[in-house]
């Protein structure tokens, strides 16, 4: 690959899909500020054991995707993968217990090295929410709520659907774990590629497969609503409650586990059918464990994420039209006329002017640009002060005063 190309699943992105991207980000910031989320931003590497530690060392993120290095003074840094961990880091170096409830609204790039494809990058763009130091299911609820409305001011609520899922705690599944580990053991020859690995390192990651046949096999293992304790269950059953009072429409997936070790009790994504195989376009969970591990008080918290790039590929959005005006100075005699005529015009409008070309590349330069009105001038109406008004739309053409051009009713 060419040296001057950009880095393979890191694009380069075009006004067009800047303006979309900026519309996506503003809704998001607008719709959780109504919320109480402030938005933050975090470094955009930190120390490596900032990751390491807290999304389990047999996650994909720490095993295989994260872009690490080692700097000039010896010490070790991470190109941040995800930001939950980054603001648990934030929460705790701060000291902001007596803050909580804490609620941090954040946007900004990440980086993993996965395999590029659609709605998948290895620099992408992640909004997203952490609402630190309650467990009570009105917050998760809220918080599903919260990713659910986005989606649907985005517009995007008809093809996309809400799955949730109770983890229980981490006894509750250290103990489904072994009884799956011990199921799935007498299968591991017919267990996927990628399954068999998971058997040694992450099995909870085998009930969410895309497998066929670890889809077959999984029909009969052990469940993990059977592990989970009463508690978690009965607040499982009032998030549910809540999200029908408020008309969220959601479906229990029991085989939905998340990727990340830190998630406990509530897990949830919301999947868009018109993704195909990558179809979730946010998701997230309660870690209620997370910051204390970390070396921080006690905390429990939950947030979700939700990718740029593929709320980009699903937004239907058209840029607002804007007026741009051309100016045309005929024979590039006065420089000093060219800039304060343009210095005039950007008090209001974007402009467009062209360095070189006669008279007529220069009309047409204004037209291509999409400009609805050229600025015309040249020797006699330099001597005047004055400038030529044409509307490309009606032929229409004036003559006014540079002075009173700002007037002018475009």
């Amino acid at each position: 690959m060419s040296k001057m190309q950009a880095p393979r699943g890191c694009p380069d992105v075009f006004p067009k899909d800047v303006e979309k991207r900026l519309y996506i980000i503003n809704t998001a910031r607008q719709i959780c500020g109504r919320y109480g989320f402030q938005e933050h931003e975090t470094p955009i590497f930190e120390h490596s054991v900032v990751f390491e530690k807290n999304l389990g060392e047999d996650s994909d993120i720490v095993s295989k995707e994260m872009y690490s290095f080692v700097d000039k003074g010896g010490e070790r840094f991470t190109l941040r993968p995800e930001a939950t961990a980054s603001v648990a880091r934030l929460f705790i170096s701060h000291k902001l217990l007596r803050e909580i409830p804490y609620k941090v609204f954040y946007q900004g790039a990440m980086f993993r090295h996965e395999r590029p494809q659609m709605g998948r990058q290895r620099q992408f763009t992640q909004i997203g929410v952490e609402n630190l130091g309650y467990k009570d299911p009105k917050v998760d609820a809220e918080t599903i709520e919260l990713g659910w409305r986005l989606l649907k001011e985005l517009g995007l609520s008809k093809d996309s659907e809400v799955l949730i899922n109770c983890l229980g705690s981490d006894q509750d599944r250290d103990l489904f774990k072994k009884d799956l580990v011990k199921y799935l053991s007498k299968y591991s020859n017919e267990l996927s590629e990628d399954s068999q690995k998971r058997l040694l390192t992450n099995p909870l990651r085998i009930l969410d497969s895309k497998s066929d046949e670890d889809k077959n096999i999984l029909k009969s293992a052990p469940k993990l609503s059977d592990f989970i304790n009463k508690e978690s269950l009965k607040e499982f059953e009032k998030i549910k409650s809540l999200l029908k009072s408020m008309d969220v429409p959601f479906k229990v997936d029991p085989q939905l586990v998340r990727g990340l070790d830190y998630y406990t009790d509530t897990v949830f994504e919301i999947v868009n059918s018109k993704l195909g195989a990558q179809s979730t376009v946010l998701a997230g969970g309660r870690y209620d464990n997370l910051i204390e591990g970390m070396g921080g008080p006690k905390c429990p918290s939950i947030g979700w994420a939700s990718g740029l790039e593929r709320l980009s590929l699903l937004v239907d959005y058209t840029a607002p039209t804007h007026l741009k005006i051309g100016i045309v100075d005929m024979d590039h005699t006065n420089d000093e006329y060219l800039m304060l005529t343009n210095q005039i015009l950007r008090s209001k409008f974007e402009t467009y002017w062209s360095a070189t070309g006669n008279f007529s590349k220069q009309m047409k330069k204004c037209e291509t640009q999409g400009c609805k009105y050229v600025v015309i001038f040249g020797p006699d109406e330099i001597s005047k002060n004055k400038v030529q008004i044409k509307n490309l739309n009606s032929g229409e053409q004036v003559e006014v005063l540079l002075e009173n051009l700002n007037n002018y009713n475009f």
